[in-house]
């Protein structure tokens, strides 16, 4: 009867470990496409929250981009398991920021994930989310002018 209690013992203890040992976070791959140039830089955020979507504010994780042959590419590696939300535009200019009219209409293409848009301003938070619950999960964004 010790044997089998020792053996159930280890055997729960390896199991539970296993469980403990699961990832807990993941890679998310975006690629992006639509630039009409190779000037300037694809900047790509990465939020976990509304309150920094569409904000001057930091987002959760950011990239600075090349773009070639019109399309760029971002890793964000080691994102824990939950639900995100990623807004692109094209910096053409290089200075860090979307350029937009006096009436505040982009002036630089834009995108976000689910490529979701509207006809006028820009999308919801809750429409541009996606959750990370798999080792990767890969994203295709197009961008594109606020008025085509």
């Amino acid at each position: 009867m010790k044997q089998a209690n020792a053996w159930f013992s280890c055997l729960l203890f390896f199991t539970v470990t296993a469980l403990a040992q699961e990832p807990k976070s993941g890679r998310i791959v975006v690629n992006t496409d639509g630039y009409k140039s190779e000037k300037g830089f694809a900047m790509i955020a990465l939020h976990n929250t509304s309150h920094t979507f569409l904000k001057k504010k930091e987002p959760f994780r950011k990239e600075r981009i090349a773009i070639t042959l019109g399309t760029a590419k971002a890793v964000f590696n080691d994102i824990p398991y939950g639900t995100y939300s990623i807004a692109v535009f094209h910096d053409e200019n290089s200075n860090f920021d979307l350029d937009a009219s006096i009436v505040g209409i982009p002036k630089e293409d834009y995108g976000f994930s689910n490529n979701a848009r509207k006809k006028y301003g820009p999308p919801k938070y809750n429409d541009t989310l996606f959750t990370l619950d798999a080792a990767e999960k890969t994203l295709e964004i197009r961008v594109a002018p606020a008025i085509p």
